[in-house]
Parts: C-alpha cells; structure tokens; sequence
C-alpha cells in the first residue's frame, strides 16, 4: 500500500439510527417515527436498520418544498 492511499476515507453511504439523527440534526426517536411512518425509506441487514444518505438528502428537500414535515419558506426565512 503506497504512502498515497493510506489516508483515504470513504464516508459511509448507510446510516445507522443514530447517525442518521445526527444527519438531520434530530433525535434517534424522531428518526424511528420517520421509519415507522415510511416517510423515509429504509433497509435492514440483520437486526440493523440503515439509511440511505440520499434518502436523507430528498427528505430533506422534500421538507423545503413544504412536504409532510416540513414548511415552506422564502429566502428572507419567511415561512407560509
């Protein structure tokens, strides 16, 4: 292994719970309301569930435009 490639760091594309709390600056119990109520979707692998970070991304977008968890605001923060 060359010196080059000893400091590379692939960021994770599935997120745990916990971390997909994090992702969206929530709470782990949020996240499980979010997974129960298949607003996000999800994988298991084993007893594990994981999060797509792209999921995460579009459901994020999703509550900018005024989706189920979210509200629409302007660029001045103004929100309807």
């Amino acid at each position: 292994m060359s010196k080059l490639n000893a400091h590379i760091v692939i960021a994770p594309r599935l997120l745990d719970v916990t971390q997909a709390a994090v992702y969206l600056s929530s709470t782990p119990w949020a996240v499980r309301k979010l997974q129960w109520s298949r607003e996000v979707p999800h994988i298991r692998l084993g007893s594990k569930v994981l999060f797509d970070i792209l999921d995460l991304d579009a459901f994020i977008l999703r509550a900018k435009l005024g989706g189920k968890f979210g509200t629409v605001c302007n660029a001045a923060g103004v929100c309807a």
